[in-house]
């Protein structure tokens, strides 16, 4: 299964490939994604985003098809330099909104501290902060354990690898239908060989919620939380941490919603975006909480 998508462009950041897809005109809206994933996991988003800006979702260095670091560095400090460096090689220097879903909204929270000249406002869906979001995450640290895992990948039969990832993806979905067998194709192809399962492995190692404890109470600009009420990846409780934490900010809880919300609950997010678009900036130093949507 190719990770190709239509209208895809590639531009040099500091020597290596990056791969970004760009929709619609006006002030910029930049996509960050989570992992394991690309452009690809914007495809429901992305449009609907473009009528409210110019959209430039990027694949992250080590996924899709942006050449990894040549450092090896995968945690959110360096992915959110990256984005800084891919901004400035594709012209794009106004302060825009960032859009972070999971691991990629780490990344926002540190561009919005590290270059906050670059954010004008912060979008968090279904963020990961703190705690972990999976307690066994930290275990993924020891270089033993990711050996292990890759050893298993490596001799498991390939219906059981598609079987495993059906689960994960049923974990991480309220609506198990959405999930095809293109969709299971596409999970296959971002970990189709040993190093890009080592690169998904060492980013989840390089989630620092200690980070996020110390970025959060600094983010200066208006912040949206949205996440599903029903998230068993990041549960909601670190939606409404970070909620208390970012001065200002505001959390949506869509109820019924799971992890990729980003993709199922598309229409319900843009409306929330637009409408936060056009919002005076917040000036309360706690922030506010309410719920959305049918279903518990």
């Amino acid at each position: 299964m190719s990770l190709h998508v239509l209208g895809e462009r590639f531009v040099e950041v500091d020597g290596r490939q990056a791969r970004y897809v760009a929709a619609g005109h006006g002030d910029p809206i930049v996509l960050l994604h989570g992992l394991p994933a690309c452009v690809l996991d914007w495809r429901t988003l992305r449009g609907p985003l473009s009528r409210l800006g110019h959209v430039l979702a990027v694949d992250l260095p080590g996924f899709g098809l942006t050449d990894p670091p040549p450092d090896g560095d995968l945690g959110a400090v360096a992915f959110a330099r990256f984005v800084v460096r891919f901004l400035d090689a594709v012209g794009e220097t106004r302060p825009a909104m960032v859009v972070g879903h999971s691991n990629g909204g780490a990344v926002a929270q540190v561009l919005a501290v590290e270059h906050p000249a670059r954010v004008r406002r912060l979008v968090l869906l279904g963020s990961v902060g703190w705690p972990a979001p999976v307690a066994a995450m930290s275990l993924l640290r020891s270089r033993a354990i990711r050996t292990a895992i890759l050893g298993a990948y490596r001799a498991a039969p390939r219906a059981l690898l598609r079987t495993v990832l059906r689960q994960v993806l049923h974990r991480n979905y309220a609506d198990p239908t959405q999930i095809d067998d293109e969709m299971i194709r596409w999970a296959e192809a971002l970990i189709a060989d040993r190093p890009a399962l080592e690169r998904v492995l060492q980013a989840a190692a390089a989630m620092d919620p200690a980070l996020h404890r110390r970025v959060a109470p600094r983010i200066q600009v208006p912040t949206l939380l949205v996440h599903g009420a029903r998230d068993r990846m990041v549960p909601p409780a670190v939606a409404d941490n970070l909620r208390r934490a970012i001065p200002g900010a505001r959390l949506v809880l869509l109820r019924g919603g799971s992890h990729m919300i980003h993709v199922e609950r598309a229409a319900e997010i843009a409306a929330l975006v637009e409408e936060f678009a056009g919002a005076a900036p917040a000036t309360a130093t706690a922030g506010e909480k309410q719920g959305l949507g049918a279903g518990g």
